[in-house]
């Protein structure tokens, strides 16, 4: 009885100090719950029959079409906008912890996630049976990778350009991200023999408020 005590005097206390973050995250899952039941089951886009039915050879890669067709064997059009809707959710509580590991105070990192969670485009990019939501995924996920500590490692950069690599077999657009990893991980691996920080060790000082 104690141990569960304790353990949601956590919970209650890590709410309470990420209240802000909370309530917009709430308020993404709501419009997410909102969008999913009035644009049931999905948003068709030109480009969507090309992605559902191979309408028409195009130049675009192909790689949207693997997941869609993992999730459309399991489920329709509504799973595969849930899981978009579930990509938004996440891709913003990921940037909120990384900018949190990175220093940055609670109020202003989720200030910068709230567009994420709020945005209309977003929302309804994400209602869309296309490829966008998902390149934005792997986007985030490889500056996570990039970025977690504050002095890039040559083996995290190496994983940056796996992720976006990957990417560009969604949207051939990421083509050109991978060319910037050698520059931001010189940089990064520059800034903290300046500072004289040890990897673990967030690049500015963490907020006593948020």
């Amino acid at each position: 009885m104690l141990p569960q005590l304790r353990t949601d005097r956590r919970r209650r206390a890590l709410l309470l100090r990420h209240w802000l973050a909370v309530l917009l995250l709430s308020g993404g899952l709501a419009l997410r719950v909102l969008t999913q039941l009035a644009y049931h089951p999905a948003i068709l886009y030109i480009d969507s029959l090309k992605y559902l039915y191979n309408a028409w050879t195009g130049a675009d890669p192909v790689g949207y079409k693997v997941p869609l067709k993992i999730i459309l064997s399991v489920g329709d059009l509504g799973t595969v906008t849930a899981v978009q809707h579930l990509l938004g959710l996440l891709m913003a509580v990921l940037l909120y912890v990384l900018l949190q590991r990175r220093g940055v105070s609670r109020w202003l990192a989720a200030v910068a996630v709230a567009p994420v969670l709020l945005d209309a485009y977003q929302l309804e990019a994400e209602a869309t049976t296309m490829p966008d939501v998902m390149f934005e995924a792997f986007i985030v996920a490889a500056l996570a990778v990039l970025l977690w500590q504050p002095s890039a490692s040559w083996l995290a950069a190496a994983a940056t350009g796996l992720i976006l690599g990957i990417g560009v077999t969604v949207r051939e657009v990421g083509l050109i991200l991978p060319v910037y990893i050698p520059e931001v991980t010189l940089k990064h691996s520059r800034l903290a023999a300046r500072t004289g920080r040890p990897p673990d060790e967030p690049a500015l000082p963490p907020a006593r408020t948020g």
